[in-house]
């Protein structure tokens, strides 16, 4: 067998050199990636934070309304025949769209006509009497009372003949009661009667609608409606388009419960496609304010927090979260984390991180 004897002093020796190794090589990876973050340089764009007057709005939703409505109906009781229009369809001004059973009207109209007849005939006859008894007269071959007659049955058959027109008329007038007719252009939007239905006088037939152009009318706060005008232009959202719409009437008396005012706007409508009950939202502008606003390229999101790179002493990069206020197009408002005077950067490359030198991109 063989023995194997251990010289300790010799591991001993081998061991220290050892660590003496490890230990330098780990002091040296250690030190490498700070000496490299401190050499790197990020070229970017920096910008100082500045107070800017931004526009104070006020939003207010409502619902819009046709321009202009009617209910055509009838004066006369009657029976529907025809009924011409159906919902949805369009109109135009002076349209029929339904007619009433009128043969009693018509037969009136025909008795006036032939009562006119017999009245013009009267009036002939007794015209041609009466230029006879003005010549007889003349010749005293008649007495006075004989030419009085005459001239008393020309005049009444004149007068006779006068109401028989006016009876005409009031007959065709009658007739023309039976057609319904709409006064306006626009969509019809409901129907109140189909065919055969009884119409009263003074009852609508079918709603009527002009949308060629549209009111948007909103509830506003008592706080803001001094601060409106006649005139004043809104920017307005209608089934997801957004366009200018000026303020045409401001109710002046107010809803007591809510204490809002409602604001009347006018909006052209050519093709119809707004529609009466549509949400709108509106927004009026009613001053500025000094507010610190950024582009929304320096804007950085981890998770739930924003924030931005501001560049503080020796042009060294630090993220620092804000809080974030109204956005406007391309820029945001900073409501706080960041003051006027600061310089941040405007669009933080990937490569940027805390403690980065920034240098100013030309």
């Amino acid at each position: 067998m063989m023995n194997t004897r251990i010289n300790l002093p010799a591991l001993t020796i081998v061991a220290a050199a050892v660590a003496v190794v490890t230990a330098g090589c780990g002091q040296a990876s250690q030190e490498a990636p700070g000496a490299e973050a401190a050499a790197v340089v990020v070229t970017a764009e920096m910008a100082v934070a500045e107070l800017t007057e931004v526009p104070v709005v006020t939003t207010a939703s409502g619902a819009t309304e046709a321009w202009r409505r009617s209910s055509p109906g009838t004066k006369i009781m009657g029976r529907v025949s025809e009924l011409l229009v159906r919902e949805g369809a369009r109109v135009s001004a002076d349209q029929v769209i339904a007619r009433l059973e009128s043969a009693d009207l018509e037969a009136a109209l025909a008795q006036a006509r032939a009562a006119m007849v017999m009245a013009e005939a009267t009036l002939e006859n007794a015209e041609t009497h009466h230029e006879r008894m003005k010549q007889l007269h003349a010749q005293r071959s008649v007495t006075d009372k004989n030419l009085e007659d005459a001239t008393a049955a020309y005049r009444v058959a004149a007068a006779s003949l006068e109401v028989m027109q006016a009876n005409i008329r009031a007959a065709e007038v009658a007739v023309s009661y039976a057609t319904v007719r709409t006064p306006i252009a626009g969509w019809v939007t409901t129907k109140l009667v189909e065919a055969g239905d009884m119409a009263a006088p003074g009852q609508p037939l079918v709603i009527v609608e002009d949308l060629s152009r549209v009111k948007l009318k909103v509830d506003v706060a008592e706080s803001v409606v001094a601060g409106l005008a006649r005139g004043q232009v809104a920017e307005v959202t209608v089934m997801g388009r957004t366009m200018p719409a000026a303020i045409e009437r401001i109710v002046q008396a107010g809803d007591a419960s809510t204490h809002t005012f409602t604001v009347e706007m006018v909006l052209d409508n050519p093709d119809g496609a707004v529609r009466e009950g549509m949400f709108v939202r509106a927004v009026f502008g009613t001053g500025t304010r000094g507010a610190l606003v950024i582009p929304v390229s320096a804007v950085v999101e981890r998770g739930q927090l924003v924030g931005v790179f501001a560049v503080g002493e020796g042009d060294r990069a630090g993220l620092r979260w804000i809080k974030l206020g109204a956005r406007m197009e391309d820029h945001v408002e900073v409501l706080s984390g960041l003051q006027p005077g600061e310089r941040y950067l405007v669009a933080p490359p990937a490569d940027v991180h805390d403690g980065a030198r920034v240098e100013q991109a030309r």
